[in-house]
């Protein structure tokens, strides 16, 4: 190999850097457009989520009232009942995948509040005390899961299933 070979093994290794940063920019670009849209068609439901939202809240309210709700806070001691669990309902678009977590807990003041985390790591906690909070801070895949549990009375196997499987 001669000196005129190691540069030019060096002018190619340059270019092959600048050619994959050039389309790392260009995939990064296309990626922000594509969040864009997803994050404009999430604010295009606001009003359908603040729906979903109140229905929830209706739920919530007449729920926390029964002596049911009153005797699991009296058993379990955590500070609220677990209703719901999945991916994260606070990115849009709603991500689910390996490790991605999050459960929703009705509180005794009547909020929820919503933790989320990745694997075995902390997380993120955000405490919902009206409709549209709840409808603001999550996305609207997350916000009709958890009404369709709701609605077909699945919600009550969760709170069996988290707070009693032993």
């Amino acid at each position: 190999m001669s000196l005129q070979d190691l540069e030019r093994a060096i002018e190619i290794h340059s270019e092959n850097i600048k050619l994959a940063t050039q389309k790392h920019i260009a995939e990064e670009a296309a990626q922000q457009a594509t969040q864009a849209c997803m994050v404009d068609y999430e604010n295009s439901l606001k009003e359908k989520k603040l729906q979903i939202a109140k229905k929830i809240f209706v739920w919530v309210s007449d729920f926390a009232a029964t002596d049911i709700y009153k005797k699991m806070l009296a058993v379990i001691s955590t500070g609220g009942v677990h209703i719901y669990g999945g991916g994260w309902g606070h990115e849009v678009p709603h991500n689910e995948g390996f490790g991605i977590w999050s459960r929703l807990s009705v509180r005794p003041d009547g909020t929820l509040c919503y933790f989320a985390g990745f694997k075995y790591a902390g997380g993120k906690q955000t405490e919902f005390a009206t409709p549209e909070q709840l409808a603001d801070g999550l996305n609207h895949t997350y916000l009709s899961r958890l009404l369709n549990k709701i609605e077909t009375e699945e919600v009550y196997s969760i709170m069996q299933n988290w707070h009693f499987r032993r």
